[in-house]
């Protein structure tokens, strides 16, 4: 029977043990996350996709043209469209939270693997708890860029602003899904785990995120040579510019679909991240408390001694 002795999470891992860990991880699970991902996220994604294709054409076409199209468009701006974007938008928070899930349960389980039922149960609540961290976070964001009205300065000062605090809040997501804090606690609990450890966090999340992006050009160049998205198939052969069809966004859009399987490795990776940053600051704790514990007891009599 498979335990956590047998393959924790919660354990302390250098740089090298968590891109290992996350590469172990996903051998193991792959089946049942891939299954996951195909039932929970892919259907979102290919609803948004098939509304979305007319919609998003149009609209990229009014940017080709000239700007009186463009922001026509803007004012055009449909149902379809929308609902498009809401449904991106879901499947984006949707696919991060079911894997954190997944480790969640699995950690719990003493590396028992979850069954489909188990990860669902309050699979759409915590989703819609992420969604609102983020969309604040996001918000923040936006507010911040005003600066980068100031020449130079501002530009410099945003961007590596932007890098610092996203970095912080990497476990934002695996902290709120895991751990469940309640608002707006997760915000705190995810700063509280990088803090001390900024460079290790932002060096895993680069390598995870360069693995993860090498196998994803592979399928959009795989799609590129085979369906030749520069060609005239893809483009408008009665306008004055070239601008996309209908069959181009639904073409980059299944492509997405199927590139998104490979998105499993940073969410396993920031979710291994977190076990491991969680376990190093918990154990801190316990080590000094398991200090002071000795302390106590070598100044107390021993039982023996009393015999």
């Amino acid at each position: 029977m498979n335990t956590t002795s047998s393959y924790p999470l919660s354990r302390l891992r250098d740089f090298g043990a968590t891109i290992s860990d996350t590469i172990n991880f996903l051998k193991m699970n792959l089946k049942e996350l891939v299954l996951m991902y195909v039932i929970f996220v892919a259907p979102f994604l290919l609803i948004a996709t098939l509304l979305g294709a007319d919609s998003f054409s149009e609209f990229f076409s009014g940017i080709g043209n000239n700007l009186g199209d463009f922001l026509r468009n803007l004012q055009d701006f449909g149902p379809m469209m929308l609902l498009s974007i809401l449904l991106y938008i879901l499947a984006a928070m949707l696919y991060p939270t079911l894997v954190y899930r997944y480790m969640r349960l699995y950690e719990e389980g003493e590396g028992k693997k979850p069954t489909i039922q188990e990860v669902s149960r309050g699979l759409l609540r915590q989703t819609l708890t992420n969604a609102g961290y983020s969309m604040l976070l996001i918000f923040g964001l936006i507010v911040a860029a005003l600066i980068v009205i100031i020449p130079i300065i501002g530009f410099l000062v945003f961007f590596f602003g932007m890098i610092y605090l996203m970095i912080n809040f990497t476990m934002l997501l695996p902290v709120t899904t895991i751990e469940g804090p309640s608002f707006p606690g997760g915000y705190r609990r995810a700063i509280q785990l990088v803090k001390g450890r900024w460079w290790y966090t932002f060096g895993v999340v680069i390598i995870i995120l360069m693995i993860s992006w090498f196998f994803t050009m592979i399928i959009s160049f795989t799609t590129s040579m085979v369906f030749g998205l520069a060609s005239v198939n893809f483009l408008d052969p009665d306008a004055a510019t070239e601008v996309f069809t209908k069959k181009y966004f639904l073409v980059t859009g299944l492509s997405a679909i199927l590139q998104q399987l490979f998105y499993l490795i940073p969410h396993v990776g920031m979710g291994m991240l977190f076990f491991s940053l969680r376990e190093e600051k918990e154990a801190g704790g316990l080590s000094s408390s398991l200090d002071s514990l000795g302390t106590d007891t070598s100044a107390s009599s021993h039982p023996e001694e009393q015999y």
